[in-house]
């Protein structure tokens, strides 16, 4: 419960702590609704589209906000196995509940939600005792807070335009004041105030319904997969998270519904990650499975073969908004757009008011732009969790399946475009070769189903190569650790993924040095930085690898301390972000964070086989 102060009418500035935000999603975009009532960001539509509601980043970027006029304490919750979001407002003369969502399709239910959301904020006021007075605050500011709308009042509501789209805020209740953008709504014990806000062609039928039609698909998408395992709670939460940050219609999963929140403080640039990340491709596509249904985690990966398939210069992408390379480059970039986009510039908010919102942003780091050799081991590991639905007739994707670990087999010794740098200067980064080992095993794996294409001789000769080069020139005896880089003495956390993929044993002596190395040298605090020296704060993926290499060992009791420990850092609500700060237990980078949530899944269901093998063990 948050306490306002006495006289205090509270609010969310736009440099409030990202913990005060929840999320709510509709299976197109998502939105973020603070504590006092106030969504502060909301790209109508689509996740990567401009915003209309941008005070996360920038203070005059538009804001919606109904909370009570005078002082108040609130309680939040979710409506349970929901993205609907529930505050509770106590002030000195009633009590009023809101509930926001953004709604899905009318009837749709189980695997079908979100494809047909018809794009539109509902919120709906309910007076549960004495009175209460609430001011409703739209400041609408389209196209990330350039565009300053004209609002006009008549009719069914509240209409503006939004980058040429005729937007309507329609209301089951009179509202009293002028003509600007407040005005206040008085609820007595039983009574209803809805609002819905979405185009003004949007099919509509009363808020109350529409929240109840909401909350029975989300419960029904809920229902379809029970998980049961260890940390229930923590897992299903993720899943939530995971199915919001879904685009149903093409499948693809954004790295984050935000864009340009710093991850250092006081730092002066910011990424855009409304976009989807390949390079997080068996993390999600596992978290899915495993938290989600096969269902989920097949829609993914059709999307992800398609998209990049069509990099490749195989076809036009998905979702009508596909931007291919030619055949000759790995044909696998780091970051798309949902229907496979490549010209991703970052976008958001300019002259920012707010803390958070950087002087310049990038489509998260120009990775766009690179075709990196991480890429193709990750779809080819999706595509060996997946083995048994791969469709045999599916030539083209099986060729380009193939396509994949021949390209690794030719270029694994390449530095790529992005080698690590260090005291010792630039570097060939040893996860880079990890994740090529990985495209080529699985390629030897999956070669009786990829058919004729597959060379598993070849790519068996490159998997001895890449294992012998790692083991020989990535370890260190001084520290009895794989490094980050080939010739460094740097520590990487992303070397906690080889027991993971299958590289090593996690009881393998190296392994276990280098785990011990990470935790000691990277460890701060309970958590776990990326890599030495880095400036931001522990990424708290890579907290959950490390509680996933401990279950693997059967370390179960380690494990769940390493996990519960990045848990909670979550807010009231369950939501993680990218990374924490260590001085303030701060929120950093955009939220919430699809990699550490898909992370924490894995790791919690390593934990429950950690915990079932030691039971069964037990006599």
């Amino acid at each position: 419960m948050a306490h306002a102060p006495p006289g205090y009418v509270a609010h969310v500035p736009a440099d409030a702590p990202l913990a005060e935000y929840g999320l709510i999603g509709d299976g197109h975009t998502a939105a973020l609704v603070g504590r006092d009532g106030s969504v502060d960001w909301w790209c109508p539509g689509r996740f990567d589209a401009p915003s209309t509601f941008g005070r996360l980043l920038d203070s005059g970027a538009g804001h919606w906000s109904i909370r009570p006029v005078t002082s108040y304490e609130v309680e939040r919750a979710y409506v349970p196995g929901t993205l609907v979001l529930g505050a509770t407002f106590r002030t000195a003369t009633g009590v009023v509940r809101l509930t926001d969502a953004l709604a899905l399709e009318h009837g749709a239910r189980g695997h079908e939600i979100g494809h047909r959301s018809p794009d539109v904020l509902v919120r709906l006021c309910e007076g549960l005792e004495g009175r209460v007075e609430l001011l409703v605050e739209l400041e609408p500011r389209p196209d990330h807070g350039r565009a300053r709308p004209r609002l006009a009042r008549g009719g069914p509501g509240v209409s503006f335009d939004a980058a040429g789209e005729a937007m309507l805020l329609a209301s089951d209740v009179p509202s009293s004041g002028g003509p600007g953008p407040r005005w206040s709504v008085v609820l007595h014990a039983g009574e209803r105030a809805g609002f819905t806000l979405g185009p003004a062609t949007a099919p509509r039928r009363p808020a109350s319904a529409m929240v109840e039609d909401t909350v029975d698909g989300w419960r029904s998408w809920g229902e379809a997969h029970p998980y049961g395992g260890a940390y229930d709670g923590v897992v299903r939460s993720s899943s939530l998270v995971l199915q919001g940050l879904t685009h149903a219609p093409t499948g693809a999963v954004v790295a984050s519904p935000t864009t340009t929140l710093r991850e250092v403080p006081g730092g002066d640039v910011g990424w855009d990650h409304r976009y989807a990340w390949m390079r997080d491709a068996r993390s999600i596509l596992q978290a899915l499975w495993v938290g989600a249904c096969p269902d989920e985690a097949q829609r993914y990966f059709r999307w992800l073969t398609a998209t990049a398939s069509a990099a490749g210069g195989r076809g036009g992408g998905v979702g009508g908004d596909g931007g291919g390379v030619g055949r000759g480059g790995v044909g696998a970039p780091a970051i798309t757009g949902l229907g496979g986009a490549r010209n991703l510039p970052a976008r958001g908010p300019q002259g920012a008011g707010g803390r958070r919102a950087p002087a310049s942003a990038r489509a998260s780091g120009d990775a766009y732009l690179r075709e990196e050799l991480d890429v193709p081991g990750e779809v080819l590991d999706a595509a060996w969790l997946l083995r048994d639905h791969l469709a045999p007739d599916d030539e083209e994707g099986l060729s380009f399946l193939a396509h994949l670990a021949d390209v690794v087999s030719e270029r694994w010794q390449q530095p790529g475009p992005r080698p690590l740098e260090g005291p010792e200067g630039e570097r060939r980064s040893v996860s880079a070769a990890l994740m090529s080992w990985v495209a080529v095993d699985r390629g030897c794996r999956l070669a009786p189903t990829i058919g004729r294409e597959a060379k598993p001789e070849r790519w068996a000769t490159v998997r001895r190569r890449i294992h012998d080069a790692i083991l020989e020139e990535a370890w260190d005896e001084e520290s009895s650790a794989f490094t980050g880089a080939f010739g460094s003495v740097e520590l990487d956390a992303s070397l906690l993924l080889m027991p993971l993929v299958g590289f090593l044993p996690a009881d393998h002596p190296r392994v276990v040095g280098t785990v011990r190395a990470i935790e000691e040298r990277l460890g701060e605090g309970g958590l776990v930085r990326r890599s030495s020296g880095a400036e931001d704060g522990p990424f708290l993926a890579c907290s959950f690898w490390l509680a996933e290499c401990h279950a693997r060992r059967g370390r179960a009791d380690r494990a769940g301390e390493v996990f519960e420990a990045a848990a909670a850092h979550g807010n009231d609500l369950g939501l993680l972000a990218d990374e924490v700060s260590l001085v303030d237990g701060a929120l950093l980078g955009n939220f919430p964070g699809g990699l550490a949530h898909a992370a924490a899944v894995n790791a919690a269901w390593a934990i429950h086989e950690a915990r079932t093998s030691v039971s069964d063990r037990r006599p």
